[in-house]
């Protein structure tokens, strides 16, 4: 955008153009408002392949009736697929829909923490140090989130196989039962992380 209006600034057409008819700050909002909807974008499908790709794993070591998606929501009260739990994919989401669904203006509710009270009458307006910083707290999120579902998956494996085998006494059993104690301590630990992105 800034290089656009040099170019037409420096133009030799420039006297044809009526430079206050363009409005390059707005140009450059548009460009960051449709970048928030090509980021959730490449988030959503990460996520779903990164499930899609665990289930696959772990579908070959055990079968089960149960998705993980359905897995996690039942022994952790966490959907995987609910975007507003965590506050940056929140924010990314809301002003994807927003920009696709209400025209860029900020209606859409429930709104992200830092939003609750923008003015609705205005288009939203993001610059470009705060695009950045979103992406910059999306990058870390990523590998945590394929860690979160790695977790979920051998909770879920640990678990079905003790439930299948149970035996009090046996020495696998027990190992077992503490592989389970300790996965459930760093999923719980991890989903907390994730909720302060």
């Amino acid at each position: 955008v800034y290089d656009s209006k040099k170019d037409i600034e420096n133009s030799k057409y420039r006297q044809y153009l009526d430079l206050k008819q363009i409005d390059f700050k707005e140009t450059m909002y548009d460009t960051i408002r449709l970048s928030y909807v090509g980021l959730f974008h490449k988030l959503e499908n990460y996520v779903n392949e990164v499930i899609s790709v665990t289930e696959i794993l772990f579908d070959e070591f055990y079968e089960s009736e149960k998705t993980l998606n359905v897995w996690t929501k039942e022994h952790f009260d966490f959907n995987i697929r609910d975007w507003q739990q965590f506050n940056i994919v929140h924010k990314v989401n809301w002003v994807a829909n927003c920009v696709k669904h209400r025209d860029s203006y900020p209606t859409k509710n429930p709104k992200p923490k830092g939003y609750q009270n923008i003015n609705e009458e205005e288009k939203i307006r993001i610059d470009v140090h705060e695009f950045d910083q979103d992406c910059q707290l999306i990058i870390p999120f990523l590998p945590i989130y394929l860690q979160l579902m790695f977790l979920f998956a051998q909770h879920k494996m640990f678990s079905e196989e003790l439930k299948n085998n149970f035996d009090p006494e046996d020495h696998f059993t027990i190992s077992q039962n503490e592989r389970l104690t300790t996965i459930e301590h760093t999923l719980k630990t991890l989903i907390e992380q994730m909720r302060k992105i």
